[in-house]
């Protein structure tokens, strides 16, 4: 190694400046051109477009309304055509062409042809036009059900809440008597299994007795005598 240039051995020739397999980039550099003349620095691949003026940033930034073109004719109004071909008594396709080349009428343009659909909100028209109903005076209905209109000074003092506190007061001897204990009723499947099992525990209860004798009924067995 002299002068910081590592040594190489062998032959050096110029075509290996050109070779992409033994020409490495160096760290933090891209890669050099290794073709065989390289081109100027301002040499660009491929097709080269010339750069529009306008960028993103002024398209994106800057908002262009739509103008109509002056000089556009307007196209055929067939609605209006048709209408007045039916008031001429014109019914056939053959008469109805005949009739529109000879009335010819277009459609209304700028801002004669446009039609304004957007609603007429009566505070467009009254300023001081207020949308619902006044709480402060209830209709007749409303006073029935709800009753007569109440003061914010209740509702601060709590005073519903009193109110629902005396009114189930009055009622606890009815709620208590709702909770207490009931025997539940019984239904005819129910009676109907109890009996059932009630007749079976009689006839086991009843059964009948082996057969003996009179006079050997007190006289104990001896094949079980000395069974314990």
């Amino acid at each position: 190694m002299s002068n910081g240039i590592p040594a190489r051995v062998g032959v050096t020739r110029k075509s290996q400046a050109t070779n992409v397999l033994l020409v490495h980039s160096e760290l933090g550099k891209v890669k050099p051109r290794v073709f065989a003349k390289a081109p100027s620095a301002d040499f660009a691949f491929g097709v080269c477009k010339a750069r529009d003026p306008e960028g993103a940033k002024d398209v994106t930034m800057k908002w262009v309304e739509h103008k109509p073109n002056p000089d556009s004719i307007p196209g055929p109004d067939f609605k209006a055509m048709n209408k007045l071909g039916a008031v001429n008594e014109v019914v056939t396709a053959s008469e109805a062409a005949a009739f529109r080349s000879e009335h010819h009428i277009t459609l209304r343009g700028g801002d004669h042809g446009k039609v304004d659909k957007t609603p007429v909100l009566p505070s467009d028209v009254n300023p001081d036009h207020v949308y619902g109903r006044s709480s402060a005076a209830p209709t007749i209905e409303e006073t029935r059900y709800t009753g007569d209109a109440v003061d914010i000074k209740t509702i601060v003092q709590g005073g519903f809440i009193n109110e629902w506190i005396t009114m189930n007061e009055k009622r606890a001897g009815q709620m208590l008597a709702k909770n207490e204990w009931r025997e539940p009723k019984t239904t005819k499947a129910a009676a109907g299994h109890a009996s059932t099992i009630l007749s079976k525990n009689a006839a086991e209860t009843n059964k009948a007795l082996p057969f003996k004798m009179k006079k050997f009924e007190n006289v104990p067995s001896r094949a079980l005598a000395g069974v314990k």
